[in-house]
């Protein structure tokens, strides 16, 4: 037989009664929205591709080092993710590597994929870019 013991933890002043409080969520409207946010940014991330390898001279849809080094920098500053960050998020998402154009998950070659590669004046426009302004007036990033 199981003896109930007292309850003899302090009251909040916030919650007296000591019952956990179901937090009402919209899930769908949630999920909505993160998938929304999702497909955006894989849109931004694709015309930043675009842009660059209009820039670069490169066919569109061909692989080029340079735009993958610049889509790999731009995940990792958005998601502020160190080398090893980058590599478990690619883990844990990796329909991101065929976004940032990369076909597979890590090797040798990973270490030399540098933004310093790429010419100054190329990331200077590819920066301004970023920063215009859409037609409806609001800003890319």
């Amino acid at each position: 037989m199981k003896v109930q013991q007292p309850n003899n933890r302090p009251k909040s002043k916030n919650n007296p009664n000591g019952k956990a409080k179901a937090v009402n969520v919209d899930w769908h409207a949630y999920y909505e929205r993160r998938n929304a946010e999702g497909i955006k940014h894989g849109k931004l991330m694709a015309d930043i591709a675009d842009y660059t390898r209009e820039l670069l001279g490169v066919k569109k849809g061909a692989y080029d080092r340079r735009v993958s080094a610049i889509l790999v920098s731009i995940l990792k500053s958005d998601n502020k993710l160190s080398y090893w960050g980058l590599v478990s998020h690619f883990d844990k998402h990796p329909e991101d590597l065929k976004l940032c154009g990369l076909k597979k998950r890590y090797g040798k070659s990973w270490y030399h994929l540098r933004i310093t590669e790429i010419d100054s004046v190329i990331l200077q426009k590819i920066v301004a870019w970023l920063g215009r302004d859409d037609a409806d007036g609001t800003l890319m990033m």
